[in-house]
């Protein structure tokens, strides 16, 4: 797939989509500190782009707050490193984020592992459960309506 795609989430926040064949330029141009400063490696020490990862970069207006990864496998799809600047509007920004997620792979088993509590009560809201843990990580799953 040859895609850059940019969703707008309620009016307030945009979300352009990497996946299959992206400027690598203007991907990196943006995420390449992610991927590179030893402050963010601390945050996110399993941050990798692999070739079969979507990328779902979130900006309020135009400035960056935030990005999730998507990776669709076999038995589930999913939702991995997660990562939201800290702002006064980090939670909404990261619950309707979620929520496009969620509506967006509704047909999908999904899984994420995330060890942040506010992040872990929205995807319960959102219908996630429970399903173990990993570290200090939560493991939380949501069947797919099929």
């Amino acid at each position: 797939m040859n895609a850059v795609k940019k969703y707008e989430v309620k009016e307030k926040y945009n979300i352009k989509v990497y996946m299959g064949k992206y400027d690598k330029k203007e991907f990196y141009g943006q995420m390449g500190e992610f991927f590179a400063d030893r402050n963010y490696r601390k945050q996110l020490p399993y941050l990798i782009n692999d070739v079969d990862k979507i990328w779902y970069l979130v900006y309020d207006k135009n400035k960056f707050i935030g990005f999730f990864g998507v990776k669709i496998c076999t038995e589930n799809t999913l939702i991995s490193d997660i990562y939201f600047e800290d702002a006064p509007n980090k939670i909404n920004a990261f619950k309707y984020t979620a929520e496009f997620l969620v509506d967006l792979y509704q047909e999908e088993e999904l899984k994420v592992l995330t060890k942040i509590k506010e992040e872990q009560n929205i995807w319960l809201k959102l219908g996630f459960v429970k399903a173990g843990t990993r570290g200090n990580y939560l493991i939380l799953i949501k069947e797919g309506k099929k």
